[in-house]
């Protein structure tokens, strides 16, 4: 059979969740159809790469990642653009950039006071609107952006230090302080619908991807002030365990329904303790949340050496249900005693041969950038590099179906350039090469040469080369006609 009589198919993999019914099963990009099919004809499948989300966790508590105590906004914007550029060089696709640590905000809030951590002083205007810079910047380089939030932490301090006078226009019973922090009392009414205008605020005024909460809840190691919350929120068929849970499930199931009601298409995502046992403790449901289908993407955090990580990864298996499943991953610790850079590949090939993974997110930023400095991290780094040589598509993880973009046509290579032609706008490209050995092949598993918005792209090894394009919730279209580089 000649390679002009043989039709090809894509199969791709998206993640179409089931747990919520406002999701629609009928996703388009889940069953691509096939141009030009014809019945009695022989048709090869083409097996997309695995979707996978490949993040970073961005830290600005303390400025820890950003801004790193630099104050000035154009050396901070340059900061920030350096540090994209340094995650684009490993196929990284998505920032978790942290807007809100300490009842603060990285932009303009009619709830939170602008972060200390931007100007060095809370409150203080910084002359520029720092998420939507930061959003639009992560955009150009192709990468998601998801505004990671604490929901309750309002301030920690030193052991003898004295907290600061709040500056927030809430009443004394919607905080508590104990030793070393104060939070948000999860027990108040006020505190769940304050939590949700917020992240209302920030779904309705920019362009985000997703909204993240990471593994702070009810404060550990802690006697929890509530006797009097319970006493007046509780019910008869309530212990106090059952409140507290019910408390942060509350808030929880809130940011779902806005969500769902007012912008669809964001991914919530939960990180919690990687030790189920301690997400226990701070009262948090996590299982309850993904039975419930509350959540898009479950990320415990298994910043764990080998041995502790085996032993959790098949509890969040198990209690995820329907929810996609990701993993955080504590590449901070390589170099410590139990966590060697070959832990950190261990986890890394474990996760990568589970259908049911779906990608994971590395804290922090800034172990990105100090390889130079630190031997471990370069070895770390170096095994990112290697699991990552090539681009990935992000897993579908929203909930509202756009229209399948069209399928990019007239493609041509001339001295290496592939080129095509799309009527789309908005819209990025991903080219797709069938190695030579697998063109007879009933099933060959095709790689991904590139992701671009461009509509030509270098190519340089023999092969049969697709394009397919893909629209900002990430639906694919048909795959192209083929073109041969030989």
């Amino acid at each position: 059979m000649s390679m002009k009589n043989i039709k090809l198919i894509v199969t791709v993999f998206l993640m179409v969740f089931i747990a919520s019914c406002s999701k629609d099963s009928g996703d388009p990009s889940d069953k691509p159809e096939v141009p030009g099919e014809k019945p009695g004809t022989s048709t090869q499948e083409v097996i997309a790469p695995k979707r996978d989300l490949r993040a970073i966790w961005y830290t600005t508590a303390w400025g820890l990642d950003w801004p790193n105590n630099i104050y000035d906004a154009e050396r901070q914007k340059k900061a920030y653009i350096e540090d994209l550029k340094e995650f684009k060089k490993y196929n990284i696709n998505a920032v978790f950039v942290q807007v809100r640590s300490m009842a603060d905000a990285f932009y303009k809030s009619k709830y939170e006071p602008w972060s200390k951590f931007i100007t060095g002083e809370r409150g203080k205007d910084p002359g520029y609107d720092v998420m939507q810079f930061m959003i639009e910047e992560a955009h150009k380089q192709g990468l998601e952006f998801h505004a990671w939030i604490n929901p309750y932490r309002i301030d920690s301090k030193a052991e003898n230090a004295v907290f600061p006078k709040i500056d927030l226009d809430i009443s004394k019973d919607m905080y508590i302080d104990y030793p070393r922090i104060r939070v948000y009392n999860p027990a108040h009414p006020g505190v769940r619908e304050r939590i949700k205008d917020i992240v209302d605020e920030i779904i309705s005024n920019y362009e985000v991807d997703g909204i993240a909460l990471d593994d702070y809840f009810y404060p550990s190691g802690v006697t929890i002030k509530d006797d009097e919350d319970f006493k007046k929120y509780g019910n008869a068929s309530q212990t106090k365990e059952d409140f507290r849970f019910d408390n942060v499930n509350q808030m929880v199931k809130s940011l779902h329904q806005l969500i769902v009601n007012k912008k669809p298409e964001i991914t919530l995502t939960i990180s919690p303790q990687g030790n189920y046992d301690n997400t226990r403790s701070l009262y948090a449901d996590a299982e309850k949340w993904c039975k419930e289908g509350w959540l898009d993407v479950i990320m415990p955090q298994l910043y764990y050496s080998q041995v502790h990580f085996d032993r959790w990864l098949p509890t969040w298996e198990r209690i995820s249900h329907n929810t996609t499943l990701m993993v955080a991953y504590g590449i901070y610790r390589v170099g410590d005693s139990d966590f060697p850079a070959s832990n950190l590949k261990y986890q890394m090939d474990k996760i990568s041969s589970k259908s049911k993974f779906k990608g994971g997110a590395f804290y922090s930023g800034k172990n990105f950038t100090i390889e130079k400095f630190n031997p471990d991290m370069k070895k770390a780094l170096a095994i990112v590099s290697e699991a990552y040589e090539t681009p990935a598509l992000i897993p579908f993880n929203g909930r509202e179906v756009l229209p399948r973009p069209t399928t990019p046509s007239n493609l041509t290579i001339v001295k290496n350039q592939l080129k095509w032609d799309s009527n789309e706008h908005d819209i990025r490209f991903a080219v797709y090469r069938v190695n030579p050995k697998d063109y007879e092949a009933p099933k060959a598993k095709a790689e991904m040469v590139a992701i671009t918005t461009d509509k030509e792209c270098k190519v340089h090894l023999p092969g049969k080369y697709f394009v397919v394009a893909v629209n900002k919730r990430h639906h694919e279209s048909k795959l192209s006609e083929g073109v041969t580089l030989k």
